[in-house]
């Protein structure tokens, strides 16, 4: 059917707002169907780089590295922008007798609706089952408050406190939910609003590199709240009566009405139930939960020697280690080497039970050689490692710190605090 409208048939929209529309819906569109793929995306990389170099002057070299808001990113929202802002021009002008766009409203309103559903659905089953912040190991317990990035701070505090983790993610999750059916989707609408503008902030003051999305998911939580904010004002704020939002079928046909929006539904559902097992699968093959490994925790470096040297445990003594820690719960196994001063290394560790070897292979810098040390477990909590690593001969004596040594696990909760116990 023709989406063209007459005067008195339908409201008027003025000029500013169908432009807007217009815009709108071509964005919308736009970034919806890159982000799923649909659009062509070798075509687009090539025109976000080509963009990048005559536009900008900068070379894009990073796409797809964890992070959503490096160069590729900004000049990619740049293409659509301009994109959409010459879509909206030849569309004003084809079509600019057109009065209003009721049903292309309608099908944009779904579809930012159903794409920020899935969203919610997605961020929130990470969390309700935590497994986007993983949980505490040594490297959380040892770092420095200072030493840590923002980000690396967000992430400890989360990791922390699981049960904080599940509340929030809680929040997201059923706000997806919600967002599904058209009876709750403005309730919603209005959680994900909260929800989304506390995740944006935290994004924004602790570096988390998902702002530009965070921020459009923001967005789409107030464009789906957008029809009703004239029926919100006056039963918040003027204390006006506000009559119920009638609600047209799909379809005329029932039994149709019925197929196509319970069938919707139910997939969007079972989305979310597999999102649910998908998460508890890969925390349960991490091992978050799970009783750790033998040499799991925190070995503090009471004797070191280097190339033959014995080396005193003083912070002017950089290369000497202060701390060796392991982290090693179901498929994470991992070694974060403290020395004296100055910032961890941290490595893959592979561990060869039989022949009592350790390897260590670097994370981020991958031009570092492997380190291959053998160990010897003196005592239950004394461990000697002998090997080289970074063309240096280490001999270590190691010593197993107790599992109550930190209190972030000792405190606990208590319902009465006499006073304040802030440290």
């Amino acid at each position: 059917m023709n989406d063209h409208t007459l005067v008195g048939e339908t409201p008027y929209w003025t000029v500013l707002q169908r432009i807007g529309f217009r815009f709108l819906f071509v964005y919308l569109l736009l970034y919806i169907t890159t982000f799923f793929g649909i659009f062509n995306r070798l075509w687009l990389e090539t025109l976000v780089k080509w963009v990048g170099q005559k536009v900008f002057g900068v070379t894009i070299t990073m796409i797809a590295n964890g992070s959503g808001d490096t160069t590729y990113h900004f000049v990619e929202l740049f293409c659509l922008v301009t994109i959409s802002a010459v879509a909206t021009i030849i569309w004003s002008f084809v079509d600019r007798r057109c009065t209003a766009y009721p049903r292309l409203q309608e099908a944009l309103h779904v579809g930012v609706r159903h794409f920020l559903a899935l969203a919610m659905i997605t961020y929130g089953a990470a969390k309700v089952v935590p497994m986007q912040f993983g949980t505490a190991t040594p490297y959380t317990f040892t770092t420095p408050m200072g030493e840590r990035s923002p980000m690396g701070l967000l992430w400890a505090f989360m990791a922390v406190s699981p049960y904080y983790t599940s509340f929030t993610g809680t929040i997201e999750f059923v706000s997806g939910i919600l967002l599904i059916f058209r009876r709750t989707s403005l309730l919603g609408a209005l959680i994900a609003a909260g929800a989304l503008a506390h995740v944006l902030m935290l994004n924004l003051c602790f570096d988390v590199p998902v702002k530009l999305f965070s921020s459009h998911l923001l967005a789409m939580s107030l464009f789906v709240i957008a029809p009703d904010a004239g029926r919100l004002w006056n039963f918040f704020i003027a204390g006006r009566p506000v009559m119920p939002r009638p609600l047209m079928p799909r379809f005329q046909r029932v039994w149709l009405n019925r197929l196509v929006v319970g069938g919707k539904d139910a997939l969007i559902l079972l989305f979310a139930a597999t999102m649910l097992t998908v998460c508890a699968m890969e925390v349960h093959r991490r091992g978050d939960f799970s009783e750790p490994q033998p040499l799991h925790g925190v070995w503090d470096v009471i004797e070191y020697e280097q190339d033959g040297q014995i080396l005193p445990p003083l912070v002017t003594e950089a290369s000497r280690w202060k701390q060796f820690l392991i982290i090693r719960k179901g498929a994470t196994s991992h070694v974060a080497i403290r020395p004296m001063s100055g910032y961890a290394d941290r490595r893959e560790a592979e561990f060869v039970e039989g022949s009592r070897s350790l390897t260590l292979k670097a994370i981020q810098d991958t031009n570092k050689p492997e380190a291959n040390f053998t160990y010897e477990q003196l005592a239950p909590d004394l461990l000697m490692l002998t090997g080289k690593i970074n063309n240096q001969a280490i001999r270590a004596k190691l010593q197993l710190a107790p599992p109550d040594r930190f209190l972030l696990t000792t405190r606990g909760f208590h319902w009465i605090n006499e006073t304040p116990f802030n440290r």
